[in-house]
């Protein structure tokens, strides 16, 4: 019965949201519980630290400036049309840009 249902269009729409609530809802539980056990574990100070370090990978991840998601894009668009070689060269530039977004933001701080 729901076999055809989740093959439709609508159906798989639905598994990915719902999916991806689930997981937000999941993320959320842990990070109320594996919170006050890192604080009290680490102690404030070494808290402190930690925060820090995740703060700023979590900032460092929003350097991508989309360049993943347009990667992904110009791949997907590259392997429809059977061309591998454009998926390469897309793949080398979008290195190439990550690399330099690196040293830019390396030298910057």
């Amino acid at each position: 019965m729901f076999s055809g249902w989740r093959q439709s269009r609508g159906g798989r729409i639905a598994a990915a949201v719902s999916s991806g609530a689930a997981a937000r809802v999941l993320s959320s539980l842990f990070t109320l519980v594996s919170l006050p056990l890192a604080v009290r574990y680490l102690g404030a100070e070494r808290f402190g630290v930690w925060a820090t370090i995740a703060s700023t990978v979590v900032f460092l991840n929003l350097l991508d400036l989309g360049i993943a998601s347009s990667l992904t894009n110009y791949i997907a668009h590259s392997y429809a049309v059977g061309d591998r070689q454009y998926a390469a060269r897309y793949t080398a530039n979008a290195l190439v840009l990550t690399a330099v977004v690196a040293c830019v933001a390396g030298v910057l701080s």
